[in-house]
């Protein structure tokens, strides 16, 4: 399993932005290649909507990978694993939990 590096929340209807920054964990003249991402429920009942994450942009700088997040189910957990490669064949996993919570939009 992934080590987790936060724990959110987002509404049913909103649409988020989740920046990672691997500038820390890279080496010298090191930079992403890829991020890649899959979600998986934790929690929650088995009839659901789905989140997704529409895309995975890498910085300009190659050291940061940005996603937009949407759509989801009320009261269920997921888990989103993020795979990182690097110019150096590195691969680190690692995860963002996101609690579902209504929206006030109906």
């Amino acid at each position: 399993m992934a080590s987790i590096l936060g724990k959110f929340t987002k509404t049913d209807v909103e649409r988020k932005q989740y920046t990672i920054d691997y500038s820390s964990w890279l080496g010298d003249e090191e930079v992403l290649t890829g991020v890649q991402a899959l979600i998986n429920k934790i929690e929650g009942p088995d009839d659901i909507t789905p989140m997704f994450v529409e895309a995975v942009v890498l910085g300009t700088d190659l050291m940061t990978a940005t996603l937009m997040v949407d759509d989801g189910t009320v009261d269920v957990v997921y888990v989103i694993t993020l795979l990182a490669s690097t110019t150096i064949t590195q691969l680190k996993e690692d995860g963002i939990q996101i609690t579902i919570t209504a929206g006030v939009v109906e």
